[in-house]
C-alpha cells in the first residue's frame, strides 16, 4: 500500500471469465495446465488498455507513473483524480467486453483519498455496475487481511485458520516428531506469508506464539519452566525449529525493505529509493537539504539523534515500519544498514549477539539469502542465550555441535516414545530429582539409594553404585555395536588382557587389521554431557590410561605394526563428540554405514540412560 500526501484514487477489481465458455472450455477445471495460459491471454488486453492511459491518468510517485497493479486474479487501478479513474475504468471495461470478461462489481471496492482524508462524494462504476466505496474505518478483505485507510490489519481469518489447523495436527494420531514437521514445514510458512504481505501489529500474533509454545511443550513433554529457546532452535541443534512470529515478522520486514532497495527492476528500485527519501525528508523537515545516503541508513538503523528523533506526526509508511522492525530486531540480532559508495548500493551487516561474533555482509549479489542469514544470526543468539544458562544450557553446549546428536528430532529413527518423552526434559535438567527441584520443595537432596552424593542427573546416570549394572550394559552395548561393524577377517579382542605384553590393562577393543599393518586400541567412555570440558577430560583420561600399553606394543612389535590409540566418547544424553569421527576413518567405515552406526550409538545412550533413570525412580530393574 502506497501512502501519499496528495489526491489518491484506487479501485480493486475481481472478475470472472465467460469467454472460455464461448471457446468451448466450459467444463475446464482450474487445475488444468491450459487454464493458466488462457487466463494470461485474457488478462493481458485489460492491462494494456489501462497502460495506454498511463501518461495522462497515472499517479506520479517520484519520477515514475503508476496506473495499474496486478497480482494473480486481482487488479488495482490508480489515478490522480476522479475523472482519470473513471476514464481508466471505462477503458478496462471496454477491453473486458471485447474478450467477454465480466467483472464482479459486488467484490470490488474503491477508495478516494484527498489530503489524507476519505472523500465520500464520488462513486465509480465498472461495466455499468456500481462499485462499493470504502469510508473511514471500512476495509476490503484481501487474502484474509482487511485493507483500507487507517484500518488495523488484524489477521482474524488467517489466524483462525492457522489455529484450527494447529489443533487438528495436535489431535491427530501423528507421532510427536511428525507433528513438529507438519507445523514447521507447512503451517508456519503459510502464516509467515500473510505477515510478509501485510502490516500486522505484534499484539495480534503474540497469542498465536503463546499457543504454539504451549502445544510444542506438550509434544516434547516439557514443563512450563523449561527454556523457550529450545522451541526456537532448529532440529539440527536440538530444538523444535519454530521461530516465534513476533521475531520473524521483524526479519521479514527487513527482508522486504532490502529487496525493494536492491531490486533487479530499475523502476521498482528507484521508486523505493525515492519514497524512502521522501519519508526521511519529511522527518528532518522540508526546509532542510534532501537527505543523502548516510542519513537514509541512519533512519533505517533507528537512529534518533537530531531531527530523526523528533515526532512530526506523520502517517506510518513502509519505511517507518522497517525502521521500527530494525530497532526491535536488534534485541536478537546485531544488524546495521550501510551504503557502499563504490557500487552505489545499500547493504546490511549482521551478526549474532555476543563477543567476537562473525559479521556477515549481505549485498545486492546475495540479496536472495538475506532472510536465511537473518534467521541464522537469530538462531545463534538464542543458542548462546541457552548455553549461558548454568542449569539448562550445559548439555546443549555439547549436543548442538553435531547434528548426529539430534538425528531423531526429524525422523524419530531408533527412538522409542518413552525415550522421546525423557530426552528433552533430561537435556534441560528439569527431571524431578531431589537436587534438581526448584522452589525449595524438597529439603533432602541426597541420593535416595546410596546417600553418599547429591541426587543430580549426572550422579544418577553415571556414578550411582546402585545402577552400575545398567551403566555397564550401556557401555558394553555401544562397544559391541562398533565391533559388529568391523570386517570378519580382522582379529578383534574385546575387553581382554593383551598377550605378549606385561600389562594387566584390558582395553575395550584391540583390532589387528592383518598380519602386518595396523593395531588399533580403542576404549569407550560414556561421560555426562557437562559442557565440552567433560568430553576433553574423559578422552585424556582414557588415552593416559592406555598409553603405556600402546608403548609396550610398539616396543615389542617393532616396525611390523603401527599402533594407534584413541577413545570413543559419547554423552549419557546422546551428545556426539566429533573427534570420534577419526576412529571411523581409521577403521575404514564411511558414508551411510558410518552415519547409521553413529545414530544407533546415540540412540542406545539415550535409551539406557532413560532405563537407568526409571530404575532409579521406581526401583524396578531395567537390565533384563
Amino acid at each position: 500500500m502506497l501512502r501519499v500526501v496528495d489526491d489518491f484514487y484506487s479501485v480493486d477489481n475481481k472478475f470472472v471469465s465467460h469467454g472460455c465458455e464461448q471457446l468451448g472450455y466450459k467444463k475446464m477445471n482450474q487445475g488444468c495446465p491450459l487454464y493458466s495460459v488462457l487466463f494470461v491471454l485474457s488478462i493481458e488486453p485489460i492491462i494494456r488498455a489501462a497502460m495506454v492511459k498511463r501518461a495522462v491518468a497515472a499517479y506520479r510517485l517520484g519520477t515514475r507513473s503508476i496506473c495499474i497493479l496486478a497480482h494473480a486474479g486481482d487488479m488495482v487501478l490508480v489515478a490522480r483524480n476522479s475523472g482519470m479513474l473513471r476514464s481508466l475504468l471505462w477503458s478496462v471495461g471496454k477491453a473486458a467486453d471485447w474478450i467477454s470478461i465480466s467483472f464482479k462489481a459486488s467484490e470490488c471496492a474503491s477508495l478516494h483519498l484527498h489530503r489524507m482524508k476519505v472523500a465520500t462524494s464520488f462513486t465509480f462504476q465498472i461495466q455499468g455496475n456500481d462499485i462499493k466505496p470504502l469510508y473511514h474505518g471500512e476495509f476490503y478483505d484481501f487474502l484474509g487481511f482487511p485493507m483500507g485507510f487507517r484500518v488495523k490489519q488484524v489477521p482474524m481469518t488467517a489466524k483462525k485458520s492457522f489455529l484450527k489447523d494447529l489443533d487438528s495436527v495436535d489431535a491427530s494420531n501423528l507421532t510427536p516428531w511428525q507433528k513438529l514437521n507438519a507445523l514447521r514445514d507447512s503451517l508456519i510458512p503459510r502464516f509467515e506469508s500473510y505477515i510478509k504481505a501485510h502490516k500486522v501489529m505484534k499484539k495480534y500474533i503474540i497469542k498465536v506464539d503463546k499457543r504454539i509454545c504451549k502445544i510444542i511443550r506438550s509434544w516434547m513433554s516439557l514443563p512450563q519452566r523449561s527454556s523457550k529457546e529450545v522451541i526456537y532452535l532448529p532440529p539440527s541443534l536440538g530444538g523444535a525449529g519454530c521461530l516465534p512470529f513476533r521475531f520473524s515478522s521483524d526479519l521479514l520486514s527487513i527482508e522486504l525493505g532490502f529487496h525493494l532497495l536492491t531490486s533487479d527492476d530499475p523502476m521498482l528500485q528507484r521508486s523505493a529509493m525515492e519514497s524512502l527519501q521522501d519519508v526521511v525528508h519529511r522527518k528532518i523537515g522540508r526546509g532542510k537539504k534532501p537527505p543523502n545516503e548516510s542519513i537514509l541508513c541512519k533512519y533505517l538503523n533507528g537512529n534518533s539523534s537530531g531531527r530523526l528523533g523528533v515526532d512530526v506526526g506523520d502517517a506510518s509508511s513502509t519505511w517507518s515500519l522497517i525502521r521500527k522492525a530494525t530497532r526491535c530486531a536488534k534485541s536478537i540480532v546485531r544488524i546495521k544498514w550501510g551504503w557502499d559508495n563504490a557500487v552505489k548500493k545499500i547493504f546490511i551487516k549482521m551478526s549474532a549477539l555476543g563477543f567476537n561474533e562473525k559479521v556477515v555482509k549481505v549485498s545486492h549479489s546475495s540479496r536472495s539469502c538475506i532472510y536465511k542469514f537473518l534467521r541464522r544470526a537469530a538462531v545463534e543468539s538464542f543458542l548462546k542465550k541457552l548455553i549461558a544458562k548454568p542449569d539448562q544450557g550445559k548439555v546443549y553446549e555439547l549436543s548442538s555441535i553435531s547434528s548426529v546428536s539430534n538425528h531423531f528430532l526429524r525422523s524419530g529413527r531408533y527412538t522409542r516414545f518413552c525415550d522421546w518423552r525423557f530426552i528433552h526434559r533430561a537435556r534441560l535438567n528439569v527431571l524431578p530429582l531431589y537436587a534438581a527441584l526448584r522452589g525449595g520443595v524438597c529439603n533432602e537432596t541426597k541420593c535416595r539409594w546410596c546417600y553418599s552424593a547429591e541426587e543430580t542427573l549426572p550422579h544418577v546416570l553415571n556414578h550411582c553404585p546402585a545402577h552400575m549394572k545398567a551403566i555397564k550394559m550401556r557401555h558394553d552395548i555401544i562397544a559391541n555395536l562398533l565391533v559388529s561393524s568391523l570386517p570378519s577377517e580382522w582379529d578383534v579382542t574385546v575387553n581382554k588382557i593383551v598377550e605378549g605384553v606385561n600389562s594387566s590393562l584390558r582395553p575395550d577393543l584391540l583390532v589387528r587389521e592383518s598380519c602386518e599393518g595396523f593395531i588399533h586400541i580403542f576404549d569407550v567412555a560414556v561421560s555426562f554431557d557437562n559442557r565440552p570440558l567433560a568430553f576433553t577430560k574423559a578422552r585424556k583420561l582414557k588415552i593416559r590410561k592406555y598409553s603405556s600399553l600402546a608403548n609396550s606394543l610398539r616396543h615389542s612389535l617393532g616396525c611390523k605394526f603401527q599402533v594407534t590409540l584413541d577413545a570413543l566418547v559419547i554423552g549419557s544424553l546422546g551428545s556426539w563428540d566429533q573427534k570420534n569421527d577419526r576412529i571411523f576413518e581409521r577403521l575404514h567405515i564411511s558414508g551411510k554405514k558410518a552415519r547409521i552406526i553413529k545414530e544407533k550409538m546415540v540412540s542406545i545412550a539415550i535409551k539406557w540412560s532413560r532405563n537407568i533413570y526409571i530404575e532409579h525412580v521406581t526401583g524396578i530393574c531395567q537390565c533384563d
